[in-house]
């Protein structure tokens, strides 16, 4: 079974017709709309549209019984071939519209009924053309070779799935661009063979007679508007304007995740404290690392997260801890922002605690964060020797 774009040839050259002076694109705005269309959103359905504009303006202008059932029969064969090719229509409007015909056309055409039959077997004749051309197994290739390459240009120019980074999809869309030209170059081929071909056989079924030329000249006339380098450049723009939509949503999605690791990874490492009384370990030194970060910037790229290194704290003479507010206030001092420091610990080995900051290094590190590191100074080591415990403050 043929597709329906084979059907784009044949309304041209089945029949002669006379097209009268007043139907140009300059005196009739329907058939100027339908050339625009042809040249700028489908060649091939709004083509046939801009033909069935014409037929519908010489409907009005038609003076004979002849030149009306000529016109007639293109208007039918016409509307019967956009019916063919599928919708979306680019006419839609058409496709149930009666012509206006001329007035000497219709008083001729009603005092003269022999003509009628004539009609009727012109149609008959017309619609034998049709099918005979359906079943030419050349023409048929030939369309079939046009639609696989157009299938191949659309699938060049769209950048559909799924992709883990920038750099897969750059490498996708340069792959596919630079296929497009020459299947450009390959598709425009196959379309001229077929017309030759869809010719060579409405020629073999007329004789050759004058109306191949014309319908040669109309078919020209309409997808020359579309060159090559027109169609080159609109696959081209395409598959451009998809990369750059591909990225922009692999963007956004990677920062809504980024997003909520960095959320899981504070979660993970809360803000922790020191020995709540003078009684609860024994130990005489612990140690902890602070980090600092703006919990209100986690949201942009690369936010800042400095971290600092592992230091000791020494239990006071009086057996107490060191106030966890000045341990604090130092740190922000020296962090040198106005965020609140986060303790992580305590740790009664060194070990352990160094082992616990490299586990948050390395999570940080996988949440995009700009590092920054701090050796903290202890300046509260030899203060409060005799002081409070920090929970009586």
């Amino acid at each position: 079974m043929l597709t329906k774009k084979r059907y784009l040839i044949f309304i041209f050259l089945i029949m002669k017709m006379t097209v009268f002076a007043q139907c140009t694109e300059a005196k009739d705005s329907e058939m100027a709309k339908y050339k625009k269309l042809t040249e700028t959103k489908d060649a091939q359905g709004c083509s046939q549209c801009a033909m069935l504009a014409l037929y519908f303006c010489s409907a009005r202008h038609t003076v004979s019984v002849e030149d009306k059932r000529k016109v007639s029969a293109m208007i039918t064969a016409c509307k019967g071939n956009i019916k063919q090719m599928g919708e979306p229509y680019c006419c839609p409007e058409y496709l149930n519209k009666q012509p206006e015909w001329g007035k000497e056309a219709n008083s001729n055409d009603k005092a003269n009924n022999k003509e009628n039959n004539n009609t009727t077997d012109l149609e008959n004749k017309l619609n034998d053309v049709i099918v005979f051309g359906q079943k030419l197994e050349k023409s048929y290739y030939s369309m079939q070779e046009v639609d696989k390459n157009r299938k191949e240009l659309n699938e060049l120019s769209s950048l559909k799935g799924n992709f883990n980074s920038v750099e897969e999809i750059e490498n996708v869309f340069q792959e596919k661009f630079n296929k497009i030209a020459s299947t450009v170059d390959k598709t425009v081929e196959s379309e001229n063979s077929a017309i030759v071909d869809n010719i060579a056989t409405m020629n073999q079924l007329t004789g050759g007679n004058e109306l191949i030329g014309q319908g040669v000249g109309l078919v020209a006339g309409l997808l020359n508007n579309i060159t090559a380098e027109d169609r080159k450049r609109e696959y081209e723009e395409r598959l451009k304007k998809q990369k750059e939509e591909q990225i922009n949503r692999l963007k956004a999605m990677k920062a809504s995740q980024v997003v909520e690791v960095r959320k899981a990874l504070f979660s993970t490492f809360p803000d922790g404290g020191l020995p709540a009384s003078s009684k609860s370990i024994e130990n005489q030194v612990i140690y902890i690392f602070s980090y600092s970060a703006n919990q209100y910037t986690i949201i942009r790229d690369k936010p800042t997260l400095t971290v600092t290194n592992v230091f000791k704290i020494t239990r006071n003479e009086n057996g107490t801890w060191p106030f966890k507010n000045a341990i604090l206030k130092n740190l922000q001092s020296q962090f040198n922002n106005e965020n609140i420091p986060i303790i992580l610990g305590f740790f009664t080995s060194e070990k352990d605690a160094n082992s616990l900051r490299d586990s948050f290094l390395y999570l940080a590190s996988q949440c995009d964060f700009d590092l920054k590191f701090l050796t903290y100074t202890n300046n509260n080591e030899t203060n409060d020797k005799n002081g409070n415990d920090f929970w009586e403050k």
